[in-house]
């Protein structure tokens, strides 16, 4: 399927509403686009590095966490919220609880 064509799916005049039918998703795509299959390239070298990177780190839920964590904290700055943060790890039986108050 020619990505240039593709349609994410129809409406359809349901009794009194529409309804969204999705397109399938498993077809094999093409593209003629050469900048679309250089991105797609680099893409997958980064999918690569995360991979191998991943390989060396000694519990990947505690990294994902820990930038999880950052996220919101950096959300609740900008937002001027406070956030309250609570983690159960049953791998380390630890308790990780965090709060800051926002600028």
């Amino acid at each position: 399927m020619d990505i240039a064509k593709y349609s994410a799916g129809t409406y359809t005049q349901q009794y009194q509403y529409k309804s969204f039918s999705p397109a399938p998703i498993n077809v094999n795509w093409t593209w003629s686009d050469r900048k679309t299959h250089l991105l797609i390239e680099q893409a997958n070298l980064k999918l690569g590095e995360l991979n191998a990177f991943s390989l060396h780190m000694p519990d990947v839920d505690i990294f994902i966490q820990m930038h999880v964590v950052k996220e919101a904290t950096t959300s609740s700055r900008i937002e001027g919220t406070l956030l309250l943060t609570i983690s159960s790890r049953p791998s380390t039986r630890s308790w990780m609880v965090m709060a800051e108050l926002g600028a």
